[in-house]
């Protein structure tokens, strides 16, 4: 009588905990679809930002060695780094 009690509190236990952990594994989903979503706007976003620079940059006025021209090959740096990181799967 008591062991078919305790099995069936050990069967309920279980699946309360097996409906828990399948809803932190679906939030979790969610949580990484929408990160993905954001990490591929951002690359969409640096990709346009880097064609621009470039395009204002056609005639390499701004790649020269002053203040500006330092700015830019950092900012072009730092887009390089975001596209390496966003890319690599």
């Amino acid at each position: 009588m008591w062991l078919s009690i305790l099995l069936i509190l050990f069967v309920l236990v279980l699946l309360i905990v097996i409906g828990l952990l399948s809803k932190a594994l679906f939030i979790q989903v969610k949580k990484n679809e929408i990160y993905t979503q954001w990490i591929v706007d951002l690359q969409n976003k640096v990709d346009r930002v880097y064609t621009t620079m470039h395009d204002l940059d056609d005639r390499q006025m701004f790649s020269k060695d002053d203040e500006v021209g330092v700015v830019f090959q950092q900012m072009v740096e730092l887009i390089d780094s975001i596209n390496e990181k966003t890319t690599k799967e």
